[in-house]
């Protein structure tokens, strides 16, 4: 407990100190903005009417002096002003209820299915696997596909989008557990994967859904509201922070990062990199061998610049 309560005040410090005097910033400015934006257009607009509705000073005068001699004069009246058209700055959209925006995130979870399912890769995924493939039904204990995650998602089966997310993961889970490593089929299913995780991680579907949830919910848990925070700050202290080697060492991986990284590690296939990884961990002081010499992969408990060592090995670029 007292872990998670220096934890919290450690958080709301960073975000005190990193944070908090970027939003002040952005609300200082905020007002000039409105006025280049709305008020100097108005201004210009009135006074170019102004300008055009301008008789020549000669005409102007011998008309307002008689118009009967203007006549004579062959003055042609001037044509009286024309109103300076209206200009209004435009309306705010109105703001999309809770209501509204939970039905969009879902909408964003399709949006996502079909950009997977569109790739060529993703054939053997779009229906189920048929009953007389060989064992894969005594091998796969949870089968799932693309069209039956359609039909979820518009049946409103799922609860959240990590419920979504959560049978993506599995059918690719299902992929690697049937297929070789060296199949076309082992190969697809890595592609789908990292065009999902891609879309995913873009679109930052979980942390609008849990702050959604706090709208919707003001008494939710304490514990709900400390993940809340402490991934919007992390998101916050990584923009801030340089992108030097050294401070992406020091930074704590994610959630999400953390996942990409176990997948990674799980699909090796070459024996110089099983050997380069074990090098890595076995440097880390929170990693002990067991009585028989066994390595346990626990990147919870590993520092942070193990973790990024490691995720330089698998992904160098």
């Amino acid at each position: 407990m007292e872990h998670h309560r220096a934890r919290k005040n450690e958080l709301l410090q960073e975000f005190n100190t990193r944070v908090a005097p970027q939003k002040l910033k952005l609300e200082q400015v905020l007002p000039s903005l409105w006025k280049q934006s709305y008020a100097a257009p108005q201004t210009l607009t009135l006074a170019a009417g102004a300008f055009a509705a301008a008789p020549s000073t000669a005409a102007a005068a011998v008309s307002a002096a008689s118009p009967a001699f203007a006549a004579q004069a062959g003055v042609k009246p001037e044509p009286p002003p024309a109103a300076a058209p209206r200009t209004t700055p435009p309306q705010a959209a109105a703001p999309i209820n809770p209501i509204e925006r939970k039905v969009l995130l879902f909408r964003e979870c399709a949006a996502i299915l079909k950009k997977v399912r569109d790739i060529k890769a993703a054939e053997i995924f779009r229906k189920p696997v048929s009953k007389d493939q060989p064992r894969y039904y005594d091998v796969v204990q949870k089968p799932i596909d693309m069209k039956t995650v359609s039909e979820r998602l518009s049946k409103r089966i799922y609860n959240s989008p990590m419920d979504f997310k959560e049978d993506m993961d599995q059918m690719w889970v299902n992929c690697f557990l049937y297929n070789l490593p060296d199949s076309d089929a082992h190969k697809n299913g890595v592609k789908c994967q990292r065009k999902c995780e891609e879309l995913w991680q873009e679109s930052n579907l979980e942390d609008r859904w849990l702050q959604l949830q706090l709208e919707l919910n003001p008494s939710a848990p304490l514990h709900t509201r400390a993940d809340i925070l402490n991934n919007q700050l992390i998101k916050a202290v990584v923009q801030l922070k340089s992108d030097s080697p050294d401070a992406l060492q020091e930074r704590k991986m994610t959630f999400a990062e953390k996942r990409l990284l176990s997948i990674s590690l799980s699909q090796l296939q070459s024996a110089e990199q099983c050997h380069a990884v074990l090098d890595i961990v076995s440097l880390d002081p929170n990693i002990s061998k067991s009585t028989e010499g066994h390595i346990e992969l626990d990147l919870d408990h590993m520092n942070p610049a193990t973790l990024w060592k490691l995720h330089a090995l698998i992904d160098p670029g």
